[in-house]
């Protein structure tokens, strides 16, 4: 009688990642304000403050947001939230167009 091998993994633990997949894919909206907002943070950062380092790890979390908030709004979701990661970036590009050019007035740079 062959015995069989076990597998390293249970089929609890699959069921826990279904589960959590599923959970993460209502989430969208949630995911697109975080990335959003700690890309805007640290892009304004890196103007204000840092060096330009965190300017480079802005830009792609800025765009994550954008791409979750875009399939947020793709797939419907029930979420007031959904429209709040293009809401922050639209409060990003109004920073851009205006303090950043007011700064640098300002400063005399």
């Amino acid at each position: 009688m062959r015995k069989s091998k076990r597998l390293p993994f249970s089929y609890e633990f699959f069921c826990i990642i279904i589960y959590i997949g599923g959970v993460l894919i209502k989430l969208y909206s949630l995911l697109s304000l975080v990335f959003s907002l700690i890309g805007s943070i640290l892009f304004i950062a890196s103007v204000l403050y840092l060096p330009n380092l965190y300017l480079f790890i802005s830009f792609p979390l800025v765009i994550l947001g954008l791409m979750f908030s875009i399939v947020a709004i793709s797939k419907n979701e029930a979420s007031k939230l959904r429209f709040a990661g293009i809401f922050i970036l639209l409060l990003l590009i109004l920073f851009v167009l205006i303090g950043i050019p007011f700064i640098f007035v300002g400063f005399g740079f």
